[in-house]
């Protein structure tokens, strides 16, 4: 899929795909940067505790059931 990027007179920047949908480019700012490092963080512990579960035999409980 081709992507185009194109800058606007205000200086905003978009990515506009084939269909014509458009996205506005939102520069990440140390505050959101902080936000995805402790998501990723939390993410792959996890994984690392799910998949060192798996590999024990361990079940897994979801805190919903």
């Amino acid at each position: 899929m081709q992507k185009f990027l194109v800058r606007a007179p205000d200086g905003t920047y978009y990515v506009i795909l084939p269909d014509g949908t458009k996205y506005q480019v939102v520069k990440q700012d140390a505050a959101v940067k902080g936000i995805v490092a402790g998501a990723e963080a939390a993410l792959k512990k996890l994984f690392d505790e799910t998949e060192a579960s798996l590999a024990t035999g361990v079940a897994i409980k979801f805190a919903n059931q």
